[in-house]
């Protein structure tokens, strides 16, 4: 009998050990994610280079990423769902609520993962999976509150007793969500701020002349896949270059303003080539220096396309349906 009441209990606690992981690995992710979503960082406003792309150039995933990015407001009202459903989980009162909210919101996020080919389906389908275990000990109970007429008995979760250190772990609680909320908001913060940046590059600008000189020779035929076309650049960190050919190069970008220095290299290299900018501060830009071995000079002019997706503005009533 006594081998058997270890054994219960050794159960016990095997079960409210996997409960309390889950729990907070649902915890952290949702709070994660939802800050990501809330500070807009996950999904981009619609920048020139999506906009310039046909739909039938898009990937299921682009799509969905530039559906997503055109609204900033649906995209943090999604994200404060995300963020309070971690957030309900942290206290024993609200783990309920906090499972009910993380299920719906997961729920919808692996169907969009599934139907727009997202990478992350696993981890999406996981998260619903693991609040429907932190629901599991209750699902009597949450079924008769939604489904029944009748008296609903209050469930009981598989919670760890801490009747004598209740103050302190409900302060232990505190304290570790607002080091969260301080380290991972003041990091969100700033990849926010980063990437509104002013830039003389945002947006997209046409090359209107392209030269590489060699030895003071200015040469006449440039290969396709070195003749630039139009340069672009996505917040303060990343510059995009279209070339003849119709390939598309993605570079990070270091800056200084004061030298009119401009560094650009690929996530792979370890150098930037170093080259020099000129700006009028309204349209006109050039880039000069030595660029992988060529000696460049080039000109260009921010592109004045405007796009209905960018200029129609919210209407609260109309008449018509504006379903372009």
């Amino acid at each position: 009998m006594l081998f058997l009441l270890r054994k219960k209990k050794s159960v016990q606690t095997f079960e409210k050990t996997v409960f309390m992981l889950v729990r907070y690995y649902l915890i952290y992710q949702m709070i994660i994610y939802g800050l990501g979503k809330v500070f807009y960082l996950q999904f981009m406003y619609p920048n020139d280079i999506a906009l310039e792309k046909t739909l039938g150039d898009m990937s299921p995933m682009g799509l969905m990423w530039t559906f997503m990015g055109y609204s900033m407001g649906y995209t943090m009202f999604v994200g404060w769902l995300e963020f309070f459903g971690g957030l309900f989980l942290i206290f024993r009162r609200t783990t309920i609520l906090g499972a009910l909210i993380t299920l719906g919101v997961m729920l919808n996020v692996f169907m969009l993962n599934m139907c727009y080919d997202v990478p992350v389906k696993l981890l999406s389908l996981h998260m619903v999976l693991m609040s429907l275990f932190l629901l599991s000990p209750v699902a009597k109970e949450v079924s008769n509150f939604f489904f029944s007429r009748g008296e609903v008995l209050r469930g009981k979760m598989p919670f760890f007793d801490y009747k004598e250190a209740t103050n302190f772990m409900l302060c232990a609680k505190i304290g570790l969500l607002a080091i969260m909320l301080i380290r991972m908001g003041y990091g969100n913060y700033t990849a926010f701020q980063s990437r509104t940046q002013p830039n003389v590059f945002i947006g997209k600008h046409i090359v209107t002349d392209h030269k590489i000189i060699k030895d003071t020779t200015v040469i006449d035929s440039i290969p396709d896949y070195k003749k630039w076309i139009s340069v672009s650049a996505i917040a303060s960190k990343y510059l995009s270059i279209e070339y003849q050919d119709k390939d598309q190069s993605w570079y990070e970008i270091e800056m200084d303003e004061a030298t009119s220095y401009i560094g650009l290299k690929k996530n792979v290299e370890s150098e930037y080539q170093k080259l020099t900018y000129t700006s009028d501060g309204v349209d006109g830009s050039t880039i000069n220096g030595v660029f992988y071995g060529d000696s460049i000079s080039i000109v260009f002019n921010k592109s004045d396309k405007d796009f209905l997706l960018r200029t129609r503005k919210f209407h609260w009533m109309q008449e018509y349906p504006f379903n372009r």
